[in-house]
């Protein structure tokens, strides 16, 4: 039915191919398994329940967090922010959030009608010198993107840990885009957002959030309510985690792949990472001896992910995104569901063309694509 013959640079979108190891855990599950875990007291939900576990493990040591308890599956990080959101604040409290900040924070926030101010940027990175003049009394929280899904540049944790700590706000991260391959600690933060089928090389459809503060997860507002195989006489939902914020039939199938990606990039770390940086490097060199194309943001691959924006000079970028398709090169194109990043940037409101190499990359996909864009 599908037929992937052409050069993928769309990663920060979704991370392509996926391991072997991955499609053959997936596989497994759905033909050894398939049960609810603490649904049965049969071998193959018990199973499910150990395998769900140890997921929840290898999160908890990924992000040095305190209890696996603490880690909240979901069906990916929108849901994840929008539990953060929802369930941790209401309607006219205030938040601060970068110029960098997904749809899935900004159209959560409007949904809610939370307040927000957008904090300030220079070269793409979010500064801090003017935040406290924008805090007010319902200030609860600081949300923020680890790496812009446009412009791959990384953000300043430290800067908003240190920030919210003078302040007594909470802090909500953004990981999509740098996780795993940017390290990112618990410490310091109320929740971090993540999401396999990105950076982990894990399934589409399987997400989660995790914090080391189980008090703030026990308050939370449940997005949904429903069974959860615990405490059933219950007419609530039980005050247990994680159970009080997973409701319903999890994608086990999803958790089963996520759990095989982990794995993985826990096994071949070092080597996915080096090929990886050493794309990036080719490809913004690539690019910047083009004289009509222009890139965007800082090119120093210490300060950013593989999220590369660029633009032909007086081109609509749109139209380059076709020839290159014509070309067999798939990349992202437009706005990339973060106007306000372009706006930041001066992108808005055509946009950019995004290409975005994987671990998996080679260095023949990338001369192949400068060479087509020298073409042009």
């Amino acid at each position: 039915m599908y037929n992937k013959h052409n050069i993928y640079l769309d990663n920060s979108a979704t991370s392509y191919p996926k391991p072997k190891e991955v499609v053959d855990a997936i596989s497994q599950f759905l033909t050894q398994c398939s049960s609810n875990p603490a649904r049965g007291v049969y071998q193959s939900a018990l199973d499910a329940s150990l395998m769900q576990l140890e997921s929840r493990n290898l999160i908890k040591l990924r992000y040095n967090a305190k209890d696996f308890k603490n880690v909240i599956f979901t069906s990916g990080i929108t849901h994840s922010l929008n539990q953060l959101i929802f369930g941790s604040l209401k309607e006219n409290d205030h938040v601060l959030i970068s110029p960098f900040e997904h749809n899935s924070v900004v159209r959560a926030l409007e949904l809610n009608k939370i307040n927000y101010s957008i904090l300030e940027q220079k070269d793409g990175i979010t500064i801090f010198s003017s935040a406290k003049e924008m805090l007010c009394s319902k200030t609860k929280a600081l949300i923020l993107t680890h790496a812009s899904n446009v412009f791959g540049l990384i953000q300043p944790i430290d800067d908003a840990k240190q920030f919210c700590k003078e302040n007594n706000i909470m802090l909500f991260i953004d990981s999509a885009q740098s996780s795993p391959i940017v390290n990112l600690d618990m410490e310091g933060i109320t929740a971090i957002a993540f999401t396999a089928h990105k950076g982990f090389l894990g399934p589409m459809g399987i997400g989660g959030f995790v914090s080391d503060d189980s008090n703030f997860l026990l308050n939370l507002r449940p997005l949904i309510a429903g069974g959860t195989g615990s405490k059933s006489a219950y007419l609530s939902m039980p005050k247990i985690l994680p159970d009080y914020l997973e409701a319903g039939t999890q994608n086990l199938v999803g958790i089963a792949g996520f759990n095989a990606s982990l794995k993985y990039w826990n096994k071949n770390s070092v080597k996915l990472i080096e090929n990886y940086k050493n794309r990036i490097s080719q490809l913004i060199e690539g690019l910047l001896a083009i004289n009509k194309i222009e890139v965007y943001g800082d090119k120093d691959i210490s300060k950013r992910t593989g999220a590369i924006s660029f633009n032909f000079k007086n081109e609509d970028p749109s139209i380059i995104a076709m020839k290159l398709n014509d070309n067999n090169i798939e990349l992202r194109v437009g706005l990339h569901c973060a106007p306000l990043a372009h706006v930041a940037m001066n992108t808005y409101p055509l946009g950019t063309l995004r290409l975005s190499p994987g671990v998996f990359t080679t260095k023949e996909e990338i001369e192949y694509t400068l060479n087509i864009l020298e073409n042009l």
